[in-house]
């Protein structure tokens, strides 16, 4: 909802921590991995070959299908716990991967957004306002001033 203040941080520092919820992928030699992180590092919600749901109708476990098939399911999990914005950096060696763009388009085919909002930034302007009609005890009918109709 951007409601919540985002940590900004200091310019140079890494890895990031400007964001809410961002997406990792993740590829060892006999699993593939896909999960969804807090900006506190602990993991919200994650998806895996690791699990027989997923492995059971996949060829492979670590190759393009598996990939994009993950990002299938994490991004319906996610949707349907609420979160449909996430943060993504490009990094430069997942440019020409094949099963990261793989990946990427598993998200953004349930619809999932791959850019946050920004933090809404509520004008405060501090002391009271006389001025306002609304002020408090105006505005309200009492029971004396009540007339039937």
């Amino acid at each position: 909802m951007g409601l919540a203040r985002k940590r900004q941080g200091w310019v140079l520092q890494a890895p990031r921590k400007d964001f809410y919820h961002r997406v990792v992928f993740e590829q060892t030699n006999r699993h593939t991995i896909g999960r969804i992180e807090h900006f506190s590092g602990r993991t919200v919600i994650s998806a895996s070959t690791n699990e027989w749901a997923i492995r059971d109708g996949l060829y492979s476990c670590v190759d393009v299908s598996a990939a994009e098939n993950v990002g299938r399911v994490l991004a319906q999990r996610s949707l349907e716990s609420g979160i449909t914005e996430v943060f993504y950096e490009e990094l430069e060696e997942h440019k020409n991967s094949e099963k990261m763009q793989a990946f990427l388009g598993g998200l953004k085919e349930l619809g999932l957004d791959l850019e946050e909002k920004e933090f809404l930034e509520v004008e405060f302007v501090p002391g009271i306002d006389f001025s306002r009609a609304t002020r408090i005890g105006e505005g309200k009918k009492w029971k004396d001033d009540y007339q039937p109709l």
